[in-house]
This record gives structure tokens, sequence and C-alpha cells, in this order.
């Protein structure tokens, strides 16, 4: 019996040591890209910005953080959250536009997931954006 207590104690640290560690959400997937909606860097006030391509208003874009990987490179965390269905939104193409903590002219990597219009801590792992050239 005192096998059983201790393998489900062992079992609730681990879950609890999960949810503290913030384990859920801050996945990154590099094997995994995504080039829907069509995103570019640019700069603005000598930051990064990151422009985004919606369908309509209803998309937004939303910086989370950054992140320093090995090699110096920094990586750019958003979230893009699906439009509320509640609302009505005519389709017309729009950017949508977040400057980012990260100087102009530094190497970076884009991650994006994209979520629910009312999620509040999603857990959906951010998966790496193929970046679209300028026109």
């Amino acid at each position: 019996m005192e096998k059983l207590w201790a393998g489900v104690g062992l079992l609730a640290m681990g879950v609890v040591c999960a949810a503290l560690c913030g384990c859920g959400g801050r996945a990154i997937r590099t094997d995994v890209t995504m080039s829907r909606p069509p995103m570019r860097l640019g700069e603005a006030e000598g930051r990064t910005l990151v422009v985004m391509q919606a369908p309509h208003a209803g998309w937004r874009l939303d910086f989370v953080r950054s992140e320093k990987a090995p090699g110096g490179i920094k990586q750019i965390l958003l979230n893009v959250r699906r439009p509320d269905p509640a609302f009505f939104y005519p389709q017309v193409v729009v950017e949508q536009r977040v400057i980012t903590d990260v100087d102009a002219g530094t190497d970076v990597e884009v991650f994006a997931r994209i979520i629910d219009y009312d999620a509040k801590e999603p857990s959906t792992p951010f998966d790496r954006v193929v970046l679209a050239p300028w026109e």
C-alpha cells in the first residue's frame, strides 16, 4: 500500500512541476512550419516589426515574447488569434502589425501559434513561420 501512495505522490509532483514550469504553451516546434496567414519582417522605431496579412480585421497578432536561441539568434514568439465568431467581419485583406522588443537588424527566427480569440493560457506549441518576401 505504501508503494501505491508513493507512486501517487510522484505522479502528483510531476503534474505540479509541469504546471509550475509552464510546460504547456511554451513548446517551440522547429520541425513544423506555418505559412498562413502570410507574415514578413520590417523595422519601426529601431525595432523588429512583424507584419501579418490577414483575410479580415477579426484576426489579431499578439507579441508574446522573445528568447535568445543558441548561436545568438533571437526567437520571436507570436499569437495569431482567430476572429470572434459572434461578430461579422467584411472580407477585406488587412495588415496587422506588431513591434517586438528585438533590435532591428538582429538575426531572428519567428514562431507563431494560431489560437482561439478568447484563449487565456494556450497550450498550443509555437511553429516556425515561413516569412513571405516583401512585395
